[in-house]
């Protein structure tokens, strides 16, 4: 299973784009990097002191 990032929910979403060179946040889901799961839950707790609303939004697939 994957997920991404959700850093701020509601209206006008916003994703995590990249985590390389910094946070860069985007608000097309398409753009959003998907990761697995545990590796998209260890970045999250990472940076939840700076996004305190940031949670996984899961893939659901067939």
């Amino acid at each position: 299973m994957k997920a991404r990032i959700l850093l701020v929910s509601g209206v006008h979403p916003r994703y995590l784009a990249s985590f390389f060179t910094g946070i860069t946040v985007t608000s097309s889901i398409a753009d959003a990097i998907l990761l697995p799961v545990s590796e998209a839950s260890d970045l999250l707790q990472k940076i939840q002191d700076r996004w305190p609303l940031a949670q996984l939004s899961y893939e659901l697939g067939a």
